[in-house]
């Protein structure tokens, strides 16, 4: 530790005049006394030495505190007291040395006080009028001694504001935006190299513009807004949009955060502002505005595309319906040997392109189906059906088809007479949809019907011993056009798309469906539908 070492700081008390430390050198342990003290009481005749000016009992006293343990100083202030100056010290203590430390020094000093410092330490107090050389001044030594200890402390004043200044100063220079403080006429008070950075502009260049020419309005006449400000007192404050113009025309989109400020006096003031360069981020919003018109066209494009498919798929399927319908007639009409008798193989090419082509009629059927869905264009009409004749109609189809697979196939449905509310050609889709698709996929086994009520619904459920559905696949089913078996090679026909279509029905009817399968034992899909029909 340095012998000269003053500290910038020292907290004695209210009223006194911060001299300076009284210390030890850890090393050489000389007894050292601060260049502001020892010039002070060599002026006001205290003696050139710490003896001298405390007297020899209180020397040592102060010797014995700083040398009892540690790095310890003594801060030292003056107070002018009336009619006697007196110097004031105050040490910091560990809690358990404090009293010892004030039976050693309360018989050499005045006053000696206890209170809290920091960390858990004590702050020790002490008080010493002057000796007789400085107690017993005339007034006009007394007047000299005032003024030296206010020149010292208005030396310490200005150090510490010039401090401050330096320290504001290194703040607004540090900004990452313009800081501004102009008068109202525009001419410029203050700037920070935030501004020079910006505009490429020389400090003399800014100076000689002033405000109204670096910043213009985008929109409006920033003068005039400046103006308003002014008129609303010290509370007017605003955020503008400006362009901040540069070197060769340049103009920089900025957001400036304006207020205005009244002299003490109240009388005219001027304006701080913060500039903040925006181009980054307008140029962000103009991306986003750009992708949102570009993700709007697309939509455009889509949605016209995807009418332009539904009305194709609608009239083509009108098209294509009406000569199928014509083949699958005639060709049925000669099965029936109503135009004369058919040999075997006849026969049998007959029932081919008959199977062919209700079968490109039903695909044709599910396109049809699936646009107007898609288009919204298909209604649900409810009714008030007798479950019993519907099951009764969906057997009849089912079971020929299971029993030619050599499958044994069941219903588990109430006997007595049950009433659904639902779109009866809808509702029948999905049951054939389903109970076809278990018997096409089950190649032994059993398929089964279940209905049941349960409270405000309708459950149905088709059950079949076939291959099952492993976890990963579950995902593909209700989409359109997805089949778990993709391949060129794939043994079972379909496009994909039937169940898909009886999700989108069962969904329309108010209800909902799913699936569970255990891979190599079967699955079951099911769907709830409300008993009552849809927001009945």
């Amino acid at each position: 530790m340095s012998a000269e070492r003053e500290v910038s700081e020292v907290s004695c008390g209210a009223g006194s005049v911060e001299l300076g430390v009284i210390e030890l050198d850890p090393e050489t342990a000389p007894f050292r006394i601060g260049n502001k003290i020892r010039m002070l009481a060599e002026e006001l005749r205290l003696g050139k030495t710490v003896s001298a000016c405390l007297g020899a009992a209180t020397a040592e006293a102060v010797r014995s505190i700083l040398a009892g343990g540690g790095e310890r100083r003594l801060e030292v202030g003056m107070e002018l007291g009336d009619p006697t100056p007196c110097l004031v010290m105050c040490v910091e203590l560990p809690e358990g040395e404090s009293d010892d430390v004030v039976s050693l020094a309360s018989p050499s000093f005045d006053l000696v006080e206890v209170t809290d410092g920091t960390e858990g330490r004590r702050r020790l107090r002490m008080c010493k009028e002057l000796p007789p050389a400085a107690g017993s001044m005339d007034g006009e030594s007394r007047g000299r001694m005032k003024a030296l200890l206010e020149r010292h402390s208005e030396k310490e004043l200005l150090r510490l504001l010039g401090r401050e200044r330096n320290f504001l100063e290194n703040t607004l220079q540090a900004l990452l935006d313009v800081f501004l403080v102009f008068e109202p006429g525009g001419r410029l008070l203050k700037w920070n190299r935030r501004l020079n950075e910006l505009s490429g502009l020389e400090d003399a260049d800014i100076a000689e513009i002033g405000v109204y020419g670096l910043l213009e309005g985008r929109g409006f006449s920033l003068k005039e807004e400046v103006g308003g400000l002014l008129s609303r007192g010290a509370e007017g404050s605003r955020s503008l949009k400006v362009w901040l113009m540069g070197c060769g025309g340049k103009r920089i989109p900025c957001e400036m955060a304006i207020s205005s400020f009244m002299e003490p006096s109240g009388g005219r003031g001027g304006f701080c502002a913060v500039v903040r360069d925006m181009t980054s981020h307008e140029l962000l919003e103009e991306e986003l505005r750009r992708t949102a018109r570009e993700m709007e066209e697309a939509r455009d494009r889509a949605e016209s595309a995807d009418r332009l498919k539904s009305a194709f798929l609608a009239t083509m399927s009108h098209e294509l319906r009406t000569p199928l319908n014509s083949i699958i007639g005639f060709t049925g009409i000669l099965l029936q040997g109503l135009a004369g008798p058919l040999n075997d193989e006849q026969a049998k090419q007959l029932s081919m392109v008959k199977q062919s082509a209700s079968h490109l009629l039903d695909l044709i059927n599910d396109i049809l189906d699936l646009s107007k869905i898609e288009a919204g264009q298909l209604e649900i009409h409810p009714e008030l059906l007798d479950l019993g004749e519907l099951l009764a109609e969906v057997e009849n189809t089912i079971r020929p088809m299971a029993e030619a697979k050599g499958l044994l196939f069941s219903m588990v449905c109430p006997e007595e007479t049950e009433f659904v509310e639902a779109d009866r050609k809808r509702l029948k889709q999905v049951l054939l949809n389903l109970l076809s698709n278990a018997v096409k996929f089950t190649d032994e086994g059993s398929v089964t019907l279940e209905c049941a009520r349960e409270g405000e619904k309708w459950l149905f459920s088709v059950l079949d011993t076939g291959p099952g559905i492993k976890r990963e696949d579950l995902g593909k089913l209700f989409k359109p056009f997805q089949q778990l078996d993709m391949s060129a090679a794939r043994v079972k026909e379909g496009t994909g798309l039937g169940l898909s279509i009886c999700r989108r029905l069962v969904e329309m009817m108010g209800g909902e469906i799913g699936v569970e399968s255990e891979y190599g034992k079967g699955s079951r899909f099911y769907f709830y539908i409300p008993a009552l029909g849809r927001g009945s």
